[in-house]
């Protein structure tokens, strides 16, 4: 997530990156196997900020490059000072790019990979108040304003499904097992949100397994009421720090 809003084209559409679109192509069924794809999603200015008198954006976005003005502390042109452009590959610039077009572009591949049995992780970062638990979770109850991590899950829930009546089509029932785990790292600390009690966890590397967290509730779950529950749970325990950015 972007810290800052900034001028916008015209579209609403997010803009991916030429060499993003033409990685599509190469593997058919399979979007992404193994590539690390960085995304800018760029919030409004806050009710806050409207009201110190914020209306000039400090960046601007032309298809997938964000340039950063020239200007100083002050917000003054400055000669100083040199513009900055920098590329990524998929830019949400419009304030009404909706949840659902987030997923689609970022949540959709990593799922669909992750059934084909490939690791897939989604690292939202920012500064306080920059919208990274917006994007992430949003309302897990609004059919519009849920986050990639809801999302997920449903799309999740619905593939297995397909993969079941596939299955038993061609007379090979097949079983599937889905365990949910909340973690949270905060202040260089690692705490499981599925229990009350704050113990303060490991990571460990296992011969087999890779990275692992030994004790971390994995907790079994069937359905997406149940993992909605578990969400409800793990954001009551989540760590939260009031700053003046969200003061």
């Amino acid at each position: 997530d972007a810290e800052w809003p900034c001028a916008m084209n015209d579209s609403l559409e997010p803009s991916v990156s030429p060499s993003r679109r033409k990685s599509l192509s190469k593997v058919p069924g399979l979007v992404d196997a193994n590539n690390i794809r960085v995304a800018v999603r760029i919030r409004p200015f806050s009710a806050k900020e409207l009201s110190e008198g914020n209306e000039d954006t400090v960046l601007d976005f032309f298809g997938t490059t964000i340039s950063a003005k020239s200007l100083d502390r002050y917000g003054m042109e400055s000669e100083y000072i040199k513009e900055r452009n920098y590329a990524f590959d998929v830019v949400f610039g419009k304030p009404e790019v909706t949840q659902l077009q987030v997923f689609e572009e970022l949540g959709t591949p990593i799922l669909e990979n992750a059934m084909e049995a490939y690791n897939g992780c989604i690292m939202a970062y920012g500064q306080t108040g920059s919208g990274k638990s917006y994007s992430m979770l949003g309302d897990p109850t609004s059919e519009v304003e849920k986050g990639i991590l809801p999302r997920a899950c449903e799309m999740l829930f619905d593939l297995i499904e397909r993969q079941r009546e596939a299955a038993l089509a061609a007379g090979t029932p097949v079983q599937i097992t889905v365990l949910a785990s909340y973690l949270e790292i905060y202040q260089e600390n690692l705490f499981d949100l599925l229990v009350n009690t704050r113990t303060n966890l490991q990571v460990r590397l296992h011969p087999t397994l890779g990275p692992h967290v030994p004790g971390l509730t994995e907790s079994p779950v069937v359905d997406i009421d149940q993992v909605r529950e578990l969400l409800d749970f793990g954001a009551k325990n989540r760590a939260v720090g009031a700053t003046s950015m969200n003061a």
